[in-house]
């Protein structure tokens, strides 16, 4: 396993994210003095109506469109593979996948919003496309393994995806706050965190076409607006405006007025989309001034055919799998269609009235590593990457609220490692640092790296240099390097008050469980041994343990009401049976994991819940388990006594 991989000669699936995954580099990326190209591209749309505007504006819309094609196209190819007998099938679209991919229009948008950044190795890459489409042969020889379509799939939903700040609440009830300015203020996405041809074509004006919606698949609706304000049950924004700010640097990037004609157009591209997947019982007003309970009824629907919590509002989970976007796996998965004939988890086939929100999402601070500056950290800044270790409290205990937390106990030390560039597809495996690279974060810039010596190099192994973190030593194998973040349980979630249950419930029970996206290299530093693992836990504590009112203490497993935890990842198993470096450096994807549920029970008085994250050592110096998007989600359940 010493030598290099070549997980891209021939194979037009890694070739082609290659060419997405430069495309989303070329416009996410800062260039030197300027700000990033999607922004530059967005400000240009007050040149729209001249000739080269208007030529910048047929780019991003024909970009829109192929990329949103090849969505469907792989989500088709990934439903083929779970089939018997598709071989056929899955040649014939995925010869589709490679032309839509080398079509004019998609190059052309490609060309046009790179410019120089177009370099010679994607210019490679689209003649080693057409040359795997050349030869049919040859190319069923590369019939996509479920990675190859993992792979790409990520690509896209990193350049489509919609993510909007998380609505304010108010603290004693965790309901919407509806007096909170910032509820109804013309800033709420997430720039970083949104895929750049989405905004890019909000900024020209163009559509995002959802593709393959509904029984059948056959469905499609071209998307103008939806995702771009917050939507829910109340008084709306009239406007929605986006600035780019940097320094002494600030302008617009798009402007939407919602009382313009044709009015509200996002609530109504909602209601035709919802009817696109089959979901129209109650009916929805077909031009709504505002969300109303018909609608939170018909998104109660979807969320539970497509296992989302269900929040009844249109947060990140909903929005993005209305367009065939996985938000928690950052990757595309097919929504689900209307089943008339479904085991509903209410109490009768009918939703009166306004249900309440039975499940929704307990905010973690800095849960993905890019938000230093909520714990009062500050990046070390070293070439060629900026890095964080996680800090320990050196009495043992952290203020209420603090963030992340190093484990004294625990083999030190967490570090927040910066993303990995992407290799040129002539170049050995995917990411630059060959194959111990610690790759790519699965949204934002950086993501928890277990443990890592020396964060600022790539693909880093040997001895740590004299300058490296945590004394340089090696753990032994077995040791873990642990972090944890203490949530308060708030009030309005306490299970023995009555007046907390949702509407239409008399004895529900409340069930609490983490999640995370998980990645490792699947393979052992010393090349003999096992790799390294991960895992992430969730514990509930009882009142009066670590005095949380002021500080919390170190954590005491022993003192826990009720914990559940992952399996270690990967598997042993698993990792043993990838015998070629190839099929090791194609499995090196975000993974999504769960803990079970864990139920919090009246009596056991749960006042707080740990999050723990956890890395086991097996070789070498460096713990090569990777987390990113720590979630904790609850959700209320009726009793029925089964």
């Amino acid at each position: 396993m010493d030598e290099e991989p070549d997980t891209t000669s021939g194979n037009p699936f890694s070739l082609i994210a290659f060419v997405l995954f430069k495309a989303r580099h070329a416009l996410e990326d800062l260039d030197a003095e300027r700000p990033p190209r999607w922004v530059r591209i967005a400000r240009g749309r007050q040149f729209a109506d001249d000739t080269l505007g208007g030529f910048v504006r047929s780019a991003v819309g024909g970009l829109a469109s192929a990329t949103s094609y090849m969505a469907e196209l792989t989500l088709d190819i990934e439903e083929l593979l779970i089939q018997t007998d598709a071989a056929k099938a899955i040649a014939e679209t995925s010869l589709e996948l490679i032309a839509a991919a080398t079509g004019p229009e998609f190059v052309a948008g490609i060309n046009t919003l790179l410019g120089n950044d177009l370099d010679d190795s994607v210019s490679s890459v689209f003649a080693q496309i057409n040359g795997a489409a050349q030869n049919i042969e040859g190319y069923l020889g590369f019939i996509p393994e479920p990675h190859d379509v993992k792979q790409l799939g990520h690509e896209i939903y990193r350049l489509q995806c919609i993510v909007q700040r998380p609505m304010p609440r108010d603290p004693a009830t965790g309901d919407i706050d509806a007096v909170d300015p910032e509820l109804v203020s013309e800033q709420h996405l997430e720039l970083e965190q949104c895929g750049k041809i989405r905004l890019c074509a909000w900024a020209y004006g163009s559509s995002v076409r959802a593709r393959g919606l509904g029984t059948g698949e056959q469905g499609s609706i071209d998307l103008f607006q939806l995702g771009s304000r917050r939507l829910f049950e109340g008084t709306l924004a009239t406007t929605s405006r986006e600035r780019w700010t940097a320094d002494d640097v600030a302008f617009d990037l798009f402007e939407f007025d919602y009382t313009d004609s044709p009015a509200n157009i996002d609530l109504t591209e909602l209601v035709a989309l919802l009817g696109e997947h089959g979901y129209a019982d109650p009916a929805m007003a077909a031009s709504p001034t505002q969300m109303g309970v018909e609608i939170v009824q018909n998104l109660l629907r979807f969320q539970h055919l497509n296992e989302l919590p269900l929040t009844g509002e249109l947060d990140n989970e909903t929005l993005n799998r209305l367009h065939n976007l996985d938000f928690g796996r950052k990757n595309l998965r097919r929504a689900v269609p209307y089943e008339a004939l479904a085991e509903w988890p209410w109490n009768s086939d009918e939703l009166v009235g306004d249900p309440g929100a039975p499940a929704g999402e307990l905010e973690l601070i800095n849960p993905g590593a890019d938000e230093p500056e909520r714990e009062n950290i500050e990046l070390v800044v070293r070439t060629p990457h900026p890095y964080y270790p996680v800090p320990a409290a050196p009495d043992g205990s952290w203020p209420e609220g603090r963030g992340w937390v190093a484990d004294p106990s625990a083999t030190p030390g967490f570090v927040a490692l910066r993303s990995r560039a992407r290799n040129p597809a002539s170049e050995g495996g995917r990411y630059v640092g060959g194959i111990w690279s610690e790759g790519e974060a699965a949204l934002g810039r950086y993501f928890w790296a277990a443990r890592h010596t020396e964060p600022w190099r790539d693909g880093r192994t040997g001895v740590p240099g004299p300058d490296a973190l945590f004394g340089g030593s090696a753990p032994a194998a077995g040791e873990v390097s642990r972090m944890y973040q203490w949530l308060e349980l708030p009030s309005w979630l306490d299970p023995s008050n009555a007046a907390n249950f949702p509407a239409g419930m008399t004895s529900p029970r409340l069930y609490i469980r983490a999640s995370c996206l998980q990645r490792a290299l699947f393979s052992d530093r010393n090349s003999g041994g096992f790799p390294d693992q991960g895992r992430l836990l969730l514990e509930a504590y009882p009142a009066g343990v670590g005095a949380f009112e002021d500080t919390q203490s170190a954590r005491t497993p022993s003192a826990a009401v009720g914990s559940s935890a992952t399996e270690l990842f990967p598997s042993h198993s698993a990792a043993a049976a990838l015998a070629e470096i190839e099929q090791v450096d194609r499995k090196r994807l975000w993974t999504l994991r769960m803990t079970d549920e864990v139920e919090i029970v009246a009596a056991d008085s749960v006042a707080a819940l740990c999050v723990v994250v956890e890395g086991h050592h097996q070789s070498a110096y460096d713990t090569d388990a990777y987390f990113d998007d720590v979630r904790v989600h609850y959700s209320w359940r009726e009793d029925t006594g089964a």
